[in-house]
């Protein structure tokens, strides 16, 4: 019990150093006073913490920093591209991305607009005018450069896609044969409003501003179908679906960098335009069913990493972690047998950021956000968050307070790491619980292409270390 509320309280010193930074005197004396009484109200007896300890459990804190982590860049495992279970992705990547250091990168996109659950006044239509693709921009995850042409082609979906169903960014959607519209090009604009025409409460023309987003105008024939398709077709969300499948945007021009859309934004979906009279103008917007499938296709190919990878001498001396399923890098813990009868107060992996000759990193900027993983059942491909992650919650600020996992820039302002707190983890490895091996990827990769190189265990400068804060102890 004493053993247990020992490294209780030892945990929660080093929370609460932590915590100092940013945080007002009276929320600090507050935490203080509520773990101190947690603590001492688990105890019989009042007491001095810590001087109850039986024989051999008092000593301070121990710290070790020379501990190496061996390392291997590996491929990334399959990303979920749609869960029914889960809330949409808040963006999504699209482009034929040429990476000048770490290769090609491409996403492309599946999705459907539902139908509305009744019948619009097509009836009424006197004059249609036009049918647009509306994708706002997530400019947040813009990567590279974007200041040049992108291009794709539209195709339409041949195959209904499964609300219910799991689909992975490995998907391929059947389509048909040929493009709806082939070749449409646009430069990406994430930074000023747009001005359109549309109708307002009056069912007139009205000029409005709109946030930066992608409007490309549909082939009328797709706009005619939508037109005098039967009225039934609009009152059941099944027998829409059957008719109007989807479509595909494939990405037909390579460029320097990735954009991404908000899908899930309440303006983003297809907008009909539409006279009902000379007078009256109208617009109906379908959006987009909830079904997104992101589709991703990535190689280090005749890559400067490929060739770093393949380098035997000096492979362990960078590695290296990409966005989407891109690359991660497995970490195997050293072995720690020393550390007999000892309680883990604090435990961080360091890792310094690096990168390969000729790399522009204020273009390629590296991501921001690293998570590490593990496999509770020996299977690399079904990983989990490590305890300490899980512990953080799904905030990212969170995650940053609790684990890290994010850059630090030193004192010196040269030198910029990544340090991730592991201690829950580390103790159930010491413990046997668990095995010693761990995944490094970036955060919410699914929604981004951002990479990162950082020296690894062989590196002759600040090589990936781990750092262990602990007590002695005996059973």
């Amino acid at each position: 019990m004493k053993r247990l509320l020992f490294s209780i309280y030892t945990s929660l010193l080093v929370r609460l150093q932590n915590l100092i930074v940013g945080m007002k005197f009276f929320n600090l004396v507050l935490v203080s006073f509520i773990f101190s009484a947690l603590i001492f109200c688990s105890c019989n007896e009042p007491t001095i913490l810590g001087a109850d300890l039986v024989e051999g459990e008092q000593g301070q804190i121990q710290i070790v920093d020379t501990f190496k982590i061996s390392m291997k860049t590996i491929t990334g495992n399959t990303v979920v591209g749609f869960d029914p279970e889960f809330v949409n992705y808040s963006n999504y990547l699209f482009g034929d991305f040429e990476d000048p250091i770490f290769g090609k990168s491409n996403a492309s996109l599946y999705f459907r607009i539902g139908g509305p659950g009744f019948y619009p006044d097509f009836d009424e239509i006197t004059r249609a005018d036009s049918i647009v693709l509306v994708l706002p921009y997530d400019t947040s995850t813009f990567y590279g450069n974007t200041k040049e042409p992108f291009s794709f082609d539209l195709f339409e979906i041949s195959e209904r896609m499964d609300g219910t169903a799991t689909y992975t960014t490995d998907t391929t959607i059947a389509t048909e044969p040929l493009p709806l519209m082939n070749n449409i090009s646009f430069f990406p604009n994430g930074v000023d409003s747009i001005e359109i025409i549309t109708s307002n409460t009056d069912d007139q023309e009205d000029s409005v501003k709109v946030a930066p987003q992608l409007r490309i105008k549909l082939d009328d024939s797709y706009m005619d179908r939508i037109v005098n398709t039967d009225s039934l077709t609009y009152e059941s969300d099944s027998i829409f679906l059957d008719i109007f499948k989807g479509f595909h945007m494939n990405p037909t021009t390579t460029t320097e960098g990735m954009v991404s859309f908000d899908m899930v934004d309440p303006t983003a979906g297809i907008y009909l335009y539409y006279h009902t009279s000379d007078s009256t103008f109208e617009t109906f917007q379908f959006r987009f069913n909830r079904v997104i499938v992101p589709s991703y296709n990535q190689t280090t190919a005749d890559s400067p990493v490929q060739t770093f990878r393949d380098d035997q001498e000096n492979a362990d001396s960078i590695s290296f972690v990409q966005g989407m399923k891109g690359l991660a890098v497995k970490m195997t813990l050293p072995d720690l047998s020393s550390l007999d009868n000892v309680i883990i107060n604090r435990a961080e992996i360091e890792l310094t950021l690096t990168s390969l000759p000729n790399d522009d990193i204020s273009l390629y900027s590296p991501t921001e956000q690293l998570i590490l993983s593990y496999a509770p059942d020996g299977d690399e491909n079904v990983r989990t968050s490590i305890d300490d992650i899980l512990f953080a919650g799904g905030n990212i600020d969170r995650i940053r307070e609790g684990f890290g996992g994010n850059i630090v820039t030193g004192s010196s302002g040269n030198v910029q790491t990544y340090k991730m707190s592991i201690a829950s983890h580390l103790q159930r490895v010491l413990d046997g619980e668990i095995d010693n091996i761990l995944y490094l990827q970036p955060n919410l990769r699914s929604q981004s292409v951002a990479r990162a190189a950082f020296k690894g265990a062989q590196a002759k400068e600040n090589p990936a270390k781990l750092k262990i804060f602990y007590t002695e102890t005996t059973k």
